[in-house]
């Protein structure tokens, strides 16, 4: 996370954004700190359930296959990262989602949640 001054500013993935010509990069301003321990504590609190070392303990939704209430928990985490402004978490968070949607067999709720996607990473790729 840094501090861009240009002619959009305000705060940037340092290594999503795309450096140009009079780019001020500020990294470590207390604002920027601030940033960067919110993120951390959003990414403790709705990491990818996957994790090997996660916090579930064994009674993660998804790795036991109880892909109804991973489903639900997924939405909820997208959700929350799209409303705090955290859109490739909430794509992430979508992914999940559809791969449980797959196993479950609901081929219509596949194609809207790809759709949704798409879209958010279109208005992603849009931003640089």
């Amino acid at each position: 996370m840094v501090e861009v001054t240009e002619r959009r500013t305000g705060h940037r993935f340092a290594c999503a954004h795309p450096v140009s010509e009079g780019m001020i990069v500020k990294v470590n301003t207390p604002k920027v700190v601030r940033y960067r321990k919110s993120v951390m504590e959003y990414l403790l609190a709705h990491h990818p359930l996957d994790c090997p070392t996660c916090d579930k303990a064994g009674e993660c939704s998804f790795a036991l296959k109880e892909f109804e209430k991973a489903v639900e928990s997924f939405m909820k985490s997208a959700e929350i990262s799209f409303n705090k402004g955290f859109d490739r978490f909430g794509v992430s968070a979508l992914d999940y989602a559809k791969d449980c949607q797959k196993a479950l067999g609901n081929s219509k709720e596949v194609e809207e949640l790809e759709k949704k996607i798409k879209e958010v990473k279109a208005k992603l790729e849009s931003a640089f």
